[in-house]
């Protein structure tokens, strides 16, 4: 018996956890804890699989959208958006060499886009990477699906709507940044919404946001190899953690208040 998942399976879960054409799709991906895909041996291969089915479902007019994160601002290393790689794993390392594929030009939150509104996506970045003209903003007007793969259904999009919300345990802080832009280096001030972190009851808990969909419905979880996939659309995530937060201010907080 051959073990492992097959294309098929992918599509099949892809469509059961609600993708469909024309789509704006952003993923936050792990997929190699989908474990072993039948007749491919090389992560190349495997990336290009399940960068193809989801190509194929959403269709020309759809866009698929990863984060290419790589921390550059913060780590005082220069941000090259042609070559610097993504930290996100090799399915956004895949994607962000393809030739069609845009990159947004964040020293620390990049992302990098393929499809219809790539562009509209990658341009016009702003200093504040969670500010109220941030690709995070720009997902939610769209109504933007996150569909992780192996990761649980809350995504960096999070802090986008702490800082939407005015939390008051969340600040912004800035970092002075390096990017080349047509062969020179510029320093640039970007910032992002961080807590104290001598106060470690402040960091964001993910994980009461996703046992919180999942409980209420408003999260998919499909079971692909032995991994999942778990969806849920940008405007039901900031709805949810506002109307939670105008009941506990503190719902995403790690700590319990005393």
């Amino acid at each position: 018996m051959k073990q492992g998942m097959t294309v098929d399976d992918i599509f099949i879960a892809f469509k059961e956890s609600g993708i469909k054409k024309g789509d704006i799709v952003f993923s936050h991906s792990n997929i190699g804890f989908f474990g072993p895909l039948q007749g491919v041996n090389s992560k190349n291969e495997y990336c290009r699989i399940i960068y193809q089915t989801l190509m194929d479902i959403i269709g020309k007019n759809g866009t698929f959208i990863l984060p290419s994160f790589t921390y550059s601002g913060f780590n005082q290393e220069i941000f090259d958006k042609r070559i610097t790689k993504s930290k996100m794993g090799i399915l956004s390392e895949y994607v962000r060499n393809l030739p069609n594929a845009l990159r947004s030009e964040d020293p620390n939150f990049s992302v990098v886009a393929v499809g219809k509104d790539a562009e509209y996506f990658i341009a016009e970045v702003d200093n504040y990477s969670f500010g109220a003209k941030s690709f995070w903003s720009k997902f939610m007007e769209k109504d933007g699906l996150f569909c992780n793969f192996n990761f649980d259904s809350a995504s960096t999009f999070i802090h986008f709507v702490e800082k939407s919300l005015n939390v008051d345990y969340r600040f912004d802080k800035g970092f002075k940044c390096k990017i080349m832009k047509d062969g020179k280096v510029e320093d640039e001030i970007f910032y992002h919404y961080v807590y104290d972190l001598e106060i470690t009851e402040n960091k964001t808990s993910f994980e009461k946001f996703h046992e919180y969909v999942i409980e209420n419905g408003y999260a998919k979880q499909v079971k692909l190899g032995k991994g999942e996939v778990v969806t849920i659309s940008a405007k039901q995530t900031y709805d949810v953690v506002k109307n939670q937060i105008e009941i506990d201010p503190y719902f995403l907080r790690v700590g319990e208040v005393s």
